[in-house]
């Protein structure tokens, strides 16, 4: 039985938070959508960070405590991002900077010499995607890089912005690798798609009624960024703050997330790959309400319910690569809307 605590007052996030697309701080947004009621399904991770495990144990809470939009939000702010496959892989910052500052605005997006394509949302603001843009231009803009994977191009957009203050975002990362097709030149970018790639938009078109954007966050892949340029993203003390809520007033219950762990097996040290089972949000950015700044300074929400599932074991995030010009692309050239095969 867990028993929930308040947030408390001091390490609430405070102001209004409107998420359009500008900012990255996905664990913010996750909390507003816990604070108004929202529900959003569990995480079924065989294998969570060492890193998040860790810090869980330390205010007496397992990942396998938490609700979906608490799941969501530790891991992104910690650094991790889920793909289709549902393995979890790591992120990096350039810069210094934290996981709610990686998001490429229009300014900066347009910066790069790269064109976007722009669609009316609902409430008569526009969203934005890439249009023309090669991947060498792409990445001269990023501020992120992830964890190397392989997967198979999902020929979408690499960098979007736009969205609802109601929307629930997923923290799924593709890659997007093509070949193009006048020079020969093999690109690869990787970009977190907060909206889940099954449900955007095709590349290049507007939807016939008018929905609401979402966020798209292109990285470096790991093996095309020196190491001495990225740092772990440090992880927001209110965060953890809100992860202490879930932990439980009974000794038992209360046990460390290591402890909970070994139902799944032991902790190792270096690599975040295990398979999960991850269940993506079905929310559309479609349609939605409450298109309106919204207050996050409320205490207190209601808990997504789910069925109780078991914690996965930890696992560490793996060493950075050096580049490997053996890697081929096979997909045919993005840079421009009419180009690119759907």
């Amino acid at each position: 039985m867990h028993v929930r605590r308040e947030l408390a007052a001091s390490w609430a996030p405070t102001g209004s938070f409107s998420f359009d697309g500008s900012s990255s701080d996905l664990a913010l947004q996750l909390y507003t959508r816990f604070q108004a009621g929202d529900v959003v399904a569990r995480l079924s991770l065989s294998s969570i960070p060492e890193t998040v495990a860790s810090r869980l144990s330390d205010v007496n809470v397992a990942f396998g405590d938490l609700d979906g939009f608490a799941q969501r939000a530790v891991l992104w702010d910690s650094g991790f991002a889920v793909t289709s496959d549902n393995e979890v892989k790591q992120m990096w910052t350039l810069g210094g900077a934290s996981m709610a500052e990686i998001a490429l605005t229009l300014d900066e997006y347009e910066a790069t010499s790269c064109t976007a394509f722009d669609c009316t949302q609902p409430d008569g603001t526009t969203a934005y995607n890439n249009n023309q843009c090669t991947g060498t231009d792409m990445l001269t803009g990023v501020k992120c890089a992830v964890e190397e994977f392989d997967a198979t191009d999902v020929s979408l957009a690499m960098w979007s912005i736009g969205g609802d203050s109601s929307t629930i975002p997923e923290i799924q990362v593709a890659k997007h690798s093509w070949t193009d097709s006048s020079s020969g030149t093999n690109y690869k970018v990787y970009a977190v798609h907060t909206l889940g790639v099954s449900s955007e938009r095709n590349y290049g078109d507007c939807p016939s009624t008018e929905t609401y954007g979402y966020l798209n966050i292109p990285c470096y892949g790991s093996d095309d960024v020196s190491s001495s340029e990225i740092t772990e993203p440090t992880p927001s003390d209110w965060v953890t703050s809100w992860m202490a809520t879930y932990a439980t007033t009974t000794s038992s219950s209360s046990s460390s997330a290591g402890d909970s762990l070994s139902n799944s097996g032991h902790m190792s040290s270096t690599s975040t790959s295990g398979q999960s089972s991850h269940t993506m949000d079905t929310s559309s950015s479609s349609g939605a309400s409450e298109h309106t700044g919204t207050n996050v300074a409320l205490l207190g929400g209601a808990r997504a319910d789910s069925n109780n599932e078991g914690t996965p074991k930890a696992v560490e995030h793996t060493e950075l690569r050096s580049p490997d010009e053996r890697n081929n692309w096979d997909d045919e050239r993005r840079p421009t809307v009419s180009t690119h095969p759907r």
